[in-house]
């Protein structure tokens, strides 16, 4: 993709839709009736310098990171595993308690 391309994709946003992967052989796949918790996907793309909003109370993030399959399917993972959301926690705590 050239520059515009990736700095248009970028600037748009796209409604969050959780990604699965049903079979290790098969492509990733679009899993909109995956419940996950909003806070928690925010929470992972935050740790992870994504951009993202909220418009009528539904998550959006760039389009340039919807093209991206694997990546929304890791995130998605992520925002469902209890551990790695305390993590995250855990650690944004300590980062404001260093910057005092």
């Amino acid at each position: 993709m050239n520059g515009f391309t990736n700095e248009a994709n970028e600037a748009e946003f796209v409604k969050f839709i959780p990604v699965v992967l049903k079979d290790p052989n098969s492509k990733y796949e679009d899993a909109p009736g995956l419940k996950v918790k909003i806070e928690n996907v925010k929470a992972v793309l935050s740790h992870f310098d994504e951009k993202w909003k909220v418009i009528n109370d539904e998550l959006y993030i760039t389009k340039r990171l919807a093209l991206d399959k694997e990546l929304v399917y890791n995130y998605t993972l992520k925002a469902n595993d209890e551990e790695f959301i305390n993590h995250i926690k855990d650690f944004n705590l300590q980062q404001g308690s260093n910057r005092q």
